[in-house]
This record gives structure tokens, C-alpha cells and sequence, in this order.
């Protein structure tokens, strides 16, 4: 919209419009856990990633490479053979900066 200084008002044609797309939105789906950790979430193109799980001490027990496609996709992570407690939950795509989530193993 235009405003001339006469105060009236016009309409510029749309010529584009560009829509922007959440680009590594994943999300932990369910915590606490019992049997399995999910990260749920969708991304524009096929990128390999890899997620690990850390306990409290920082030790790094569960690592998993997986291919993450365009659109919708489900990471399942298997932690029945983890103690309860609080996990540290990190997945890392291409160049971006890694996606940490805290879960509790119950």
C-alpha cells in the first residue's frame, strides 16, 4: 500500500512472495521416555545427520547415523538398556549448529 501527500491511498500489483520454511525444525516427541527416544521433524532436502546421546557426565553412549529426507521423517532411537534418569539428546545435520534436547529415561 502507497500513501500519496494527499493522503490518499493505492495498491502496488504483487509481483512476488516468498515463503519462509522452518529449516531443521525437529522436535523430541514423548518425555519421558521408556523403550525409545523419537525426534519427529522436517527439513527441505536430504541431508545425513547423526544423533547421540549423553549422560549428565558427558559420556557419550548411543551414536546413530541416520539420513534425513525432504519433507516428514522419524528418528527412533532404542534406550531400553539405559538407567533412569536425565539424558542429554544431540542431533547434528550438515553445517548447521547441532539440536540439543534434554529427555528423561524413565
Amino acid at each position: 500500500m502507497m500513501v500519496s501527500h494527499n493522503h490518499q491511498t493505492t495498491y502496488s500489483p504483487v509481483r512476488k512472495i516468498n515463503t519462509l520454511y522452518a529449516v531443521g525444525n525437529y522436535q523430541l516427541s514423548g518425555n519421558p521416555v521408556w523403550d525409545e527416544i523419537r525426534i519427529t521433524g522436517s527439513g527441505l532436502k536430504k541431508e545425513n545427520a547423526v544423533v547421540q546421546v549423553i549422560n549428565t557426565a558427558g559420556q557419550l553412549l548411543i551414536t546413530k547415523s541416520v539420513t534425513l529426507d525432504p519433507g516428514e521423517n522419524q528418528v527412533n532411537i532404542p534406550v531400553h538398556q539405559l538407567a533412569p534418569g536425565l539424558y542429554f539428546v544431540k542431533l547434528s545435520k550438515g553445517g548447521s549448529a547441532p539440536e540439543t534436547f534434554r529427555v528423561i529415561k524413565q
